[in-house]
């Protein structure tokens, strides 16, 4: 897999294109030691799942930086982020949620479900003051 990171630059549209005026830039392309399968971003940093590893990257100086990562199980194909908790969906072993520490510059399993369970998607569901989880699963479910 390939992480790449643009910069979308404003330019003088062509006067026939009046929607042109938008133009990309790479900062970043580099191939990675696996299939980058999800990606997204957490207090500033770039948070990706390659394979069955979770990694946090700084962008510095047109080059991503390794700020923390962690192991998981079999293999990450879904990451959903609020604040510095990271709720994540492994291919066979359902989901797991993390805290990024900006400080210590770490993640940390806060929670695990461990009943195994094919999950395509995991998202957050927002109720007031109340913080859940959606799975949809192999047999058409979604379970909150």
């Amino acid at each position: 897999g390939k992480i790449m990171v643009f910069d979308v630059m404003e330019v003088v549209p062509d006067p026939e294109k009046p929607l042109s005026g938008f133009k990309f830039k790479c900062l970043y392309d580099k191939e990675q030691k696996g299939p980058v399968t999800e990606i997204d971003c957490i207090l500033g940093h770039i948070i990706s799942a390659i394979g069955q590893k979770i990694y946090v990257w700084s962008f510095l100086n047109n080059d991503l930086v390794g700020v923390a990562f962690i192991d998981t199980q079999i293999y990450i194909h879904s990451i959903s982020v609020i604040k510095n908790f990271v709720l994540y969906a492994d291919i066979t072993k359902s989901i797991s949620l993390l805290t990024f520490d900006k400080e210590c510059k770490t993640l940390s399993v806060i929670s695990r479900d461990y009943e195994p369970m094919e999950v395509y998607r995991c998202e957050y569901v927002v109720d007031g003051t109340n913080l859940g989880f959606m799975v949809s699963d192999s047999n058409c479910n979604l379970v909150i």
